[in-house]
């Protein structure tokens, strides 16, 4: 045999040796799937999430084609293969509204199940319903919702940086300002809230989370207007006070009301919050 037909023969052989195991995946898949449906049939919901997450790691990709159930093997039924939508199923009758979502997203996305199931497709729509009063968003409301949080914390937090380079330019006034760096801190506090909500939110698609950091993001706005304004009227006054000094004494003086500051770190957490959350 020359090398080309060896070659070729090979080829043919490993071929053929990859049509029986793509048929055995399919057939662990349909077994799987096929004793989730029972289960379900028997409302044993562990169950029927076990044996569609089988289902799903042996063939993740929903299909039309019916699996015939045991006694539906004679008389030509089944169940279209939708995983997917029979794990979310589950999941929600489990009060897992979270993994619900996660699976009806999938089997969503995939576009099966609302051609093949239109009645399964409402389910999906009205379970997303009841777990948004529950405070568990469909993918679509929580990335909506996401954004505007997202949007409140990275607007605050530059308000902070603004701010800082105001301190960090009057330094010793900002030092001899005690009450103005106590308000400070509360700011620093609840921007730090705004972060940690926002990155809550992340892992729980919760709606209250988001809102929360909507609220502290939102919140530190008066609080850092007001900020502001002292922090400038203590700067106008020590300014005037040093008009009044003797002409020897205004060089000292000037520098240390104008001398810049490197790495003060004022508004540090506020922009580790905004990166974190990205």
């Amino acid at each position: 045999m020359t090398p080309a037909l060896r070659t070729v023969g090979v080829a043919i052989l490993l071929g053929s040796l990859s049509i029986p195991a793509i048929a055995q995946d399919k057939d662990k898949a349909d077994k799987a799937f096929r004793d989730g449906i029972d289960a379900r049939g028997e409302q044993k919901w562990t169950v029927v999430a076990d044996n569609m997450r089988q289902a799903i790691a042996e063939r993740s990709a929903e299909s039309k084609e019916k699996v015939a159930g045991r006694i539906g093997r004679l008389l030509r039924g089944g169940n279209e293969y939708l995983p997917h939508y029979y794990l979310g199923e589950a999941l929600f009758r489990m009060g897992d509204c979270l993994g619900a979502v996660d699976a009806w997203a999938e089997s969503e996305r995939q576009g099966v199940v609302k051609t093949a199931r239109a009645d399964f497709y409402k389910q999906i729509r009205d379970g997303y319903q009841s777990c948004e009063q529950k405070g568990v968003l469909s993918s679509d409301r929580f990335a909506a919702m996401q954004r505007d949080a997202l949007k409140a914390v990275t607007e605050s937090a530059a308000l902070v940086a603004d701010f800082d380079k105001q301190a960090q330019a009057n330094l010793e006034t900002w030092r001899a300002e005690a009450g103005l760096r106590e308000q400070y801190d509360r700011i620093a506090k609840d921007m730090q809230t705004a972060r940690e909500k926002l990155k809550a939110a992340t892992q729980s698609r919760n709606s209250k989370d988001l809102g929360d950091a909507v609220s502290a993001a939102e919140g530190i706005r008066p609080a850092l207007a007001s900020l502001d304004s002292g922090f400038k009227a203590a700067v106008i006054c020590v300014l005037r006070a040093i008009r009044t000094l003797p002409r020897e004494a205004l060089g000292i003086a000037g520098r240390s009301v104008g001398r810049p500051v490197r790495g003060s770190g004022l508004a540090n957490t506020a922009a580790r919050g905004v990166g974190s959350s990205r």
